[in-house]
Parts: C-alpha cells; sequence; structure tokens
C-alpha cells in the first residue's frame, strides 16, 4: 500500500442538500482517479458509496459512506454524507471527522434547507470549505441565480474561481479565473478534457470575475495589499499562495462549477481540493477531555470513532479517523 506524508493527504466530506448530486460527484471522483473501470450511477444501482439495498431501491444515500483516491500524488480520503435532513445526524459526525467540506448546489435549485444546515454545522466546527455548482448541465440551470442565492445566504466569501463555458444542454467547460485559462469536456462521460482559448463574448465577464477575486484575496493580507495596491495586481503565485491562506482562515469559500452525472470539471475540482484544502496536519487543535490536542504524526495516539457499520458477513466493523499518532 502507497504511503504518504500527512501534507499530502485530504479528508473531507461531500455534503449538501439531498438529491444535489454527491453520491455521483464520489462516482466521478474514483472514476477520474482510476479507482473504478467505469462511471457508476444511482440510477443503476452501481455506486461505490450507496451500498446499502434500501439506498439503491430509494435512490438516496441514508447513511454516511467512505472511499478514497490517489490524485496528483495526494490521498483524498472522501465521506460521502446524506444530505435529507432525516439522516443529518449521520452529516454531523462524519463533519468532526474530516478538515474540511465541499458542499453541493444544485444549478437547478439553489441553495435549500439541507445546504443551510451543512454550512451551519461547518460554522460550528470551524471547518475551511469549498462550493461546488453541479448539475450546470440541467434543464432550468442558471450559475447566475445559483451564485446569487449563495451569497445572499452566505455572503460575499463564496467567491467564483471558474466561470462556467455554456449552461443547460450547452454546457462543455469551464473557465479557471486564476490561470485564465479555458477547458473543455467530452459530453460521453469519458472525462477527456483539452486547454481551448476564452471563448471572445465571455473575456469581459473574466476579466471583471478576475478583479474580484483578486480584491478579495489581497484584502485578507496585509503585504498581499501592498503588492495589490503598489503594482495593480497580484502575480499568479501569490493569488494561489493568498488564496489558500484566505480558504484555511475562513475568510474565502472558493466556488467551482461541475456535472458530476456527466463527469464534467472534475479535474479542475479535484486539483482544487488538493491545491486549497487543509492537510491534517493544517487543522485547528482538537478539544479533549481536558485542553487541546494538536494533530502530529509523532504525537500521543488519538482516534475518533466516527461510524460503525453491521456486516451480514464480517460483524460490527469501526470506522475511526486518528487525529495524532499512528496504530
Amino acid at each position: 500500500m502507497k504511503e504518504y506524508a500527512a501534507e499530502k493527504i485530504r479528508n473531507i466530506a461531500l455534503t449538501g442538500h439531498g438529491s444535489s448530486g454527491k453520491t455521483s460527484m464520489a462516482a466521478a471522483f474514483l472514476f477520474q482517479a482510476g479507482v473504478t473501470t467505469r462511471l457508476t450511477k444511482v440510477d443503476k444501482g452501481n455506486t461505490v458509496t450507496d451500498f446499502d439495498p434500501d439506498e439503491i431501491a430509494r435512490k438516496i444515500s441514508i447513511q454516511s459512506a467512505v472511499c478514497h483516491l490517489d490524485w496528483k500524488d495526494h490521498k483524498i480520503n472522501v465521506v460521502d454524507c446524506p444530505g435529507y435532513t432525516n439522516f443529518l445526524w449521520d452529516t454531523r459526525a462524519s463533519l468532526r471527522a474530516v478538515d474540511a467540506g465541499v458542499i453541493l448546489v444544485c444549478a437547478v435549485a439553489g441553495v435549500e434547507v439541507g445546504t443551510e444546515k451543512v454550512w451551519a454545522m461547518m460554522d460550528e466546527l470551524n471547518l475551511p470549505r469549498l462550493i461546488v455548482i453541479n448539475k450546470v448541465e440541467r434543464e432550468n440551470a442558471d450559475f447566475d441565480r445559483t451564485l446569487e442565492a449563495i451569497h445572499q445566504f452566505f455572503g460575499r466569501k463564496a467567491v467564483p474561481v471558474q466561470l462556467p463555458i455554456g449552461q443547460e444542454k450547452d454546457f462543455s467547460g469551464v473557465i479557471d479565473l486564476i490561470s485564465k485559462k479555458a477547458y473543455l469536456f467530452s459530453k460521453d462521460e469519458s472525462g477527456q478534457m483539452k486547454e481551448d482559448n476564452i471563448p471572445a463574448e465571455l473575456e469581459s465577464e473574466v476579466e471583471k470575475k478576475y478583479e474580484e477575486l483578486m480584491e478579495m484575496v489581497a484584502e485578507s493580507d496585509e503585504e498581499l495589499m501592498e503588492k495589490y495596491f503598489e503594482q495593480g495586481e497580484l502575480s499568479q503565485e501569490d493569488l494561489i499562495r493568498g488564496l489558500r491562506q484566505s480558504v484555511l482562515a475562513g475568510d474565502i469559500v472558493p466556488v467551482f462549477i461541475a456535472s458530476g452525472l456527466l463527469n464534467m470539471g472534475i479535474q479542475p475540482l479535484l486539483d482544487g481540493i488538493a491545491n486549497f484544502l487543509p492537510s491534517p496536519l493544517e487543522r485547528d487543535s482538537i478539544p479533549i477531555v481536558e485542553g487541546q490536542l494538536s494533530p502530529a504524526a509523532d504525537g500521543p495516539f488519538a482516534a475518533l470513532v466516527f461510524k460503525t457499520i453491521s456486516d451480514p458477513y464480517t460483524g460490527r466493523i469501526s470506522i475511526m479517523r486518528v487525529f495524532s499518532g499512528e496504530i
């Protein structure tokens, strides 16, 4: 089994309102990373994280499930969490075991009750997070309307780092505001991606959103603010470094765009998880019975059992998160 330095590990929870596409997103992650050989589907009942007979029959997640993948020398541990209110207790337990959250928002339905609830849970646990506007390929999907709803509920610290190329059935790719590059994706669910020129009709919008992103990053750091005032802009290196610091501090929540169902936009999203979300060593200290415990690979052993599964063949299986030391 491949070993990873703690700096190269990401522990994330896929969260959001019920049916916002979390399990399909997990399936796209696994397929894109080569863990599975085909893009599994909730409708076909063959996804890795919805394995319970009731989940397969009802086509919804009723419990959290864990999977992992390797992405560009990072190990990403994913907890696919349920989104319907009746099962959010399981989501809350899972959020205690991760270092960051990924909140999916449907581009059709927008911010829903489950979205607000998981956001509040992450606030309570002080978790860094990013947002994914999902299902942008659906009829009546609207990126601008969804982004405005996100701002209305969660404030302006939710900042897009991508813009969509097309919407609904015309969705074909994303524009990365940090690199100012366009990426087009095959619509055959293969996940094939190619770099392209930014469409001329979107160039002015890209410049506008790029300036907004740069200003938000500069405002979060005095040194970067001075550079921004002196030079009128930030280098790409400073922008990336400042954005990561702002995400870890909770000052900025980057907004990505994807279609888990069609396996579009997954590679840039996984890059964002690896580049901007914290490693286990960068999380806050863990409250214990007496005082606080700082995460450390060579520290005293400390772990949290956040889920127990009863399997008819192997018996009870307990899943734990190791915060310090090793087993």
